[in-house]
Order: structure tokens, then sequence, then C-alpha cells
């Protein structure tokens, strides 16, 4: 019997996560995500040979309301359920060198792959820096350019 943690201590069989899942269906999604391109999928089988379906993306960043401003996750501070994160489309859009369109988001904040790699090389990743979020009404400062 295959036990996927005889590969990866932190691998578990997609069954084992999603019991009534089907090869089938893997195939049929990773389809929908990469068509004919065979990105991921080195030997054709229309499975990819590493796990792309995550809803968050490869990886995702979770933030805190630092409501005692002294730059630390402590007190009553919580990490938010909202995060910074890419989608399983917007990752094969980029994979396939399309352009990404950033779909509505759940409370999340949906970047580009692109625009989170630019981010992590610009070290806005990093513990202890500041994220401002501004509400949808306020106006940007004028002459401010992106």
């Amino acid at each position: 019997m295959y036990d996927a943690r005889m590969i990866h201590p932190r691998w578990r069989a997609v069954r084992d996560v999603i019991p009534n899942i089907t090869t089938d269906d893997i195939k049929r999604y990773y389809g929908e995500l990469y068509g004919e391109t065979r990105l991921y999928d080195d030997d054709g089988d229309n499975i990819p040979d590493r796990w792309v379906f995550n809803d968050f993306g490869p990886w995702a960043v979770r933030y805190y309301e630092d409501t005692n401003h002294d730059g630390r996750l402590d007190g009553k501070e919580a990490l938010s359920g909202e995060m910074i994160h890419t989608t399983p489309l917007d990752e094969a859009a980029n994979a396939k060198g399309v352009r990404v369109t950033l779909g509505s988001s759940h409370g999340c904040i949906h970047v580009s792959p692109r625009g989170r790699d630019k981010m992590l090389a610009a070290g806005a990743f990093k513990r202890g820096t500041l994220l401002v979020i501004h509400s949808y009404e306020e106006q940007l400062p004028t002459g401010w350019r992106p």
C-alpha cells in the first residue's frame, strides 16, 4: 500500500484529505488550470508532479492588528483569519505567461504571483513589517503614482 509519509513526513495522500476525490477529478482540474502545457507534469499523465491546487497559492501571509502598537503579536492580539495570497488560477496563468486577472475575494487580499514575488524581494513580508490597509473610499494623495 502507498504511504505518502514514506516520501516526506508532512505529505499525505490526497484521499486522506479529500476522501471522495478521483484520479479523473485531479486530471480534470489540472487540465482546467494548465491545459496541454505539461507544466509540472513531466510524464504527461495529466497529474501534476507537485501539488498545484492549494486554494491560497503555494504560500500565504497572515497578519494581525497591533492594538497596543508595540510591534509584536502579544496580549489579546491574534493572527487574522484573512491572508495575503494568490490562487491556483492566478498561479497557473502566471506560469503559462497569460495575463493574471484577480478575481473577487472572500475577505483576503488577493495578489498576483508576480506582485507577491516583488513584495517578497522587497522585504514586505518580513516579521514586523507594517501593513496599512486603506478603505475603498479613501482618496490617494495628490501626485501619488504607483
